[in-house]
């Protein structure tokens, strides 16, 4: 993911490509947010609702690579004990078995 998650349409393209995802079948995502300078409270927000959209269709959303300024703000809203966040890839597929 390249762009901040913030009010407008970053993080309602975000929860589309979620639903898109959810509704083809796929259960286990794992979304990279190395390129994500900033996510402002709306932007948390579509975050837990694409969160929550995957865990009610029997799936998983997971936080991979957060950038210090995102890390600060999860860490601030206490959202990294709702999310499983990892900073290195095979350690966030393995998760997945």
């Amino acid at each position: 993911l390249h762009g901040d998650i913030i009010i407008g349409s970053g993080g309602r393209e975000l929860n589309g490509a979620l639903k898109r995802l959810a509704a083809g079948g796929e259960r286990k995502v794992l979304l990279n947010l190395a390129g994500t300078r900033f996510v402002d409270s709306s932007g948390l927000g579509h975050l837990v609702a694409c969160h929550n959209l995957m865990r009610a269709e029997g799936g998983q959303l997971k936080l991979l690579r957060l950038t210090e300024r995102v890390r600060d703000v999860m860490v601030i809203t206490k959202l990294v004990t709702v999310f499983d966040v990892f900073d290195e890839e095979p350690a966030a597929l393995a998760s997945y078995n």
